[in-house]
């Protein structure tokens, strides 16, 4: 026999009184639980940020490697070295 087999036969075995406040449970909990059930977000919500294609168009990274060692020349030539900070 399965679970709900057996619940279903406890379930009539209750007297009409207890079938109705379990029916009245049972009917409470599933309007709970699809009311507060958070709703789905949108397909295209989920898969492009807000943030999404803030850098397209941007002429001077279409290669990033090439920016990032051209910004770590930029600031590593400007910077002191640890010597000069004595």
């Amino acid at each position: 026999m399965t679970e709900q087999e057996r619940v279903w036969q406890r379930f009539t075995a209750l007297p009409a009184d207890a079938q109705r406040q379990v029916a009245e449970l049972i009917s409470f909990l599933h309007a709970h639980q699809v009311a507060d059930a958070p709703a789905e977000p949108q397909r295209a919500e989920a898969e492009q940020p807000a943030f999404f294609g803030i850098w397209r168009g941007r002429e001077d990274l279409t290669d990033s490697s090439v920016w990032v060692r051209e910004m770590r020349k930029r600031e590593w030539s400007t910077r002191q070295s640890p010597k000069s900070w004595r």
